[in-house]
């Protein structure tokens, strides 16, 4: 046998994560040659044809997925979500299908509904059988109930631990399939800002990074 190292080049493959929130400030300062921005907003205001943050969730998601992932993993951005964060199970059912038409391998989704519709199961179900791995985040309530679309099969369910990897004391618990970082986690935010978030929004993307690597 040859003891001696055979040195190979590897390319690594481009892989893409959707964010389905309130956007991504595409031209924060830490994201900028990691976000493709988008001409997707399903939301209920923002600029027409703009995935731009101007609420800042979305642009907390996509810090971790920026600063936990190679360069190989790029972020797309689908606004969902108003500049109050709030938002339709029709808005983010068409965001996932824009989202599943590009073509993206991993879709995060740190927003839920304690109602369950045939819309956002069908845009779900659609994006599971084109093969897209998707994680959303489990809920802020401390409750058992159900929560959409965390609580689909087709969705890997993500819970919050602390720094001693015990459950958030605001997570939601029933059903869930992992459990991720979710407290007090810095991150990206507006204006090239910085700061501390908690939750299970926060801790989603970090098994959404996972997946992408």
């Amino acid at each position: 046998l040859n003891d001696k190292l055979v040195e190979q080049d590897f390319t690594l493959q481009n892989i893409t994560v959707a964010i389905v929130d309130t956007g991504v400030d595409h031209t924060h300062e830490f994201l900028k040659d990691r976000v493709v921005p988008t001409r997707i907003n399903t939301s209920g205001d923002g600029e027409r044809n703009s995935s731009m943050d101007d609420n800042g969730h979305g642009t907390q998601i996509a810090g971790v997925i920026v600063d936990s992932t190679p360069e190989n993993v790029t972020v797309r951005a689908y606004k969902a979500l108003d500049r109050h964060g709030n938002g339709t199970l029709v808005s983010v059912a068409a965001a996932i299908n824009c989202a599943v038409k590009d073509g993206v391998d991993v879709i995060n989704i740190s927003l839920g509904f304690y109602e369950e519709s045939e819309v956002l199961k069908s845009a779900i179900h659609n994006a599971y059988l084109n093969d897209i791995f998707i994680v959303a985040a489990a809920g802020n309530y401390k409750t058992a109930a159900p929560y959409y679309p965390s609580s689909y099969n087709e969705v890997v369910r993500v819970a919050a631990v602390n720094e001693r990897g015990i459950v958030a004391n605001f997570s939601n618990y029933t059903d869930i399939d992992i459990s991720a970082p979710g407290v007090t986690i810095r991150t990206t935010t507006l204006n090239n800002g910085y700061q501390n978030v908690s939750g299970t929004s926060i801790a989603s993307p970090f098994v959404a990074s996972v997946a992408a690597m």
